[in-house]
């Protein structure tokens, strides 16, 4: 079934080593939803990944929400204990703050690109959201959960529905979203 890998490498010695393949950790239900011969499973696992310490936060764009035919998509989060990467929960989109609850099908992609502080307290998501334009999200853990605080939390950044990628600056707090074209400055909180 197509739903993407991240393929783990260790640097040891100057050299380069396969230490594990990662696999979203519900594949199983995009297994049994699929009734497309592997096209169902098309999740795109993968398409953005950020490294942070020992964790890896992996987007996956086309994951779906509750409903077999609403691809959402979703940022999944591994953490690394006793050498191996483990499931340490998933961030799906705030859709009640972002308001698109009726929004039944087009695409969302979240999890179109990641980036966040060193200590992971905020996490900055890319999506789209159909007829509205492309947005990037700022996440906080709240109980042990990344979500928005309020509807405040998330960027407009066209009206458009774009790719691109968003990146932490330097100083570890501003964010700024780009394409090949250009460059904007988010946030310096």
């Amino acid at each position: 079934y197509p739903t993407g890998a991240v393929f783990v490498y260790f640097k040891l010695n100057g050299t380069w080593s396969h230490s594990e393949t990662l696999f979203p950790p519900d594949i199983n239900d995009y297994v049994q939803k699929d009734t497309n011969n592997g096209a169902d499973s098309d999740i795109q696992f993968g398409y953005s990944v950020k490294i942070v310490g020992s964790n890896i936060l992996v987007g996956s764009p086309r994951a779906y929400s509750g409903q077999k035919d609403r691809r959402v998509g979703c940022v999944y989060m591994f953490k690394s204990s006793v050498g191996e990467y483990a499931s340490d929960g998933k961030i799906n989109m705030d859709e009640v703050n972002v308001n698109t609850l009726n929004i039944t099908s087009g695409q969302f992609k979240f999890g179109l690109s990641i980036t966040s502080t060193d200590s992971l307290s905020k996490i900055w998501i890319l999506h789209n959201v159909p007829g509205q334009g492309t947005f990037v999200g700022e996440y906080e853990e709240v109980n042990g959960e990344y979500k928005m605080k309020t509807n405040s939390d998330y960027y407009r950044v066209s009206s458009s529905i774009l790719d691109g990628y968003v990146e932490t600056g330097s100083d570890n707090q501003s964010v700024v979203y780009g394409t090949s074209n250009n460059l904007y400055l988010l946030d310096t909180a």
